[in-house]
């Protein structure tokens, strides 16, 4: 093993571990994205399904499956949007990295190099906490809408 830290198989390996980190969280929030949007409709397509039957079973409250269909619906869409909006801070937050080690690379100011890194962290846990916001969205929303059964 390899004990000179200097070594540019380590810058390497660093900016490896970096490019798949990014791609992982990509096509997270895709999944997120395309998961909130798919549940948001199928919650709709179950709407206009119940508002267009000609028999429901008399256990089931119309009024409560709307009511809960709805609120789910929009907890997707809230979902969808947190999706959407960690896609861009994640997006911002490169954007801000890449300015930091650009003036690296040129051995600019200090002040600069410090300003863009601390704007990257930033964006970097916006993106954290967004993207955790909609897992959340999603799951509540499922709740919701389960409860409508559960709660007849």
């Amino acid at each position: 093993m390899c004990t000179d830290t200097t070594s540019p198989d380590y810058h390497k390996r660093a900016e490896a571990d970096y490019l798949q980190s990014s791609q992982h969280l990509r096509a997270g929030l895709q999944l997120l994205f395309a998961g909130n949007g798919a549940a948001a409709l199928a919650m709709l397509s179950s709407i206009t399904a119940i508002s267009t039957a000609k028999d429901l079973n008399p256990v089931v409250s119309v009024h409560l499956l709307y009511a809960r269909f709805a609120f789910s619906g929009l907890l997707y869409l809230g979902g969808t949007i947190c999706a959407v909006l960690a896609l861009w801070a994640a997006s911002v937050s490169k954007e801000y990295w890449g300015h930091h080690w650009e003036n690296v690379a040129i051995g600019g100011s200090p002040e600069a190099q410090v300003r863009y890194g601390r704007r990257g962290e930033v964006f970097v846990n916006v993106t954290r906490m967004v993207a955790a916001l909609g897992v959340l969205a999603f799951a509540a929303g499922s709740v919701v809408a389960l409860s409508a059964f559960v709660g007849t």
